[in-house]
């Protein structure tokens, strides 16, 4: 269609969280949305949306005293970007589900808009889906973080008594996991 792509913004103040109930909020699967958790617009720098370099503006949090559910699910969709959040407490805080060319870049996971850390068990999943009938639909050409300092995201690994941080790196590989007893 010709209408344009759809961005999704946070009518709070900065620095508010919003808890999420029921498991996750619904999936995304327009083509070319962008969850702006800085409602700075469309504003372009290598590819994805440019964010403030002090961090996020809104956090994502699942509900309960255990991580559960997804925090946000990109279910085929492409082209669309996520900027902006801090998302804590979910099973995973990003899913990217068949889905292609999106960017997931300028969050924290794992560590609230105060710095605290709060860990998803799974910061971001990109997954293939399986379809019927047809050929199993590959997640690809996805980018998460970014080359500009003003896009990096931040992973926290917690543990009920401490966290590993990563920041500022690039991770790459397509069965990377960390344990808890990771050296």
């Amino acid at each position: 269609s010709g209408d344009p792509a759809p961005t999704i913004q946070f009518a709070l103040p900065a620095g508010a969280t919003i808890s999420v109930t029921g498991g996750g909020l619904p999936p995304i699967t327009r083509d070319g949305t962008f969850v702006d958790g800085c409602n700075g617009g469309r504003v372009t720098e290598g590819g994805l949306p440019r964010v403030p370099t002090s961090g996020p503006c809104v956090g994502l949090r699942g509900s309960g005293d255990e991580p559960s559910g997804t925090g946000l699910t990109f279910r085929g969709s492409r082209s669309s970007a996520v900027q902006g959040l801090a998302i804590t407490n979910f099973a995973r805080g990003v899913h990217l589900w068949g889905a292609d060319d999106n960017g997931v870049a300028g969050n924290w996971f794992g560590v609230t808009m105060n710095g605290s850390p709060e860990g998803n068990d799974v910061a971001v999943s990109v997954t293939g889906r399986a379809q019927s009938p047809g050929p199993p639909d590959p997640a690809t050409s996805n980018r998460i973080g970014d080359a500009s300092p003003a896009t990096d995201s931040e992973f926290a690994f917690c543990s009920a008594s401490s966290c590993n941080v990563i920041v500022d790196s690039k991770i790459a590989g397509t069965q990377l996991r960390f344990s808890a007893n990771w050296p």
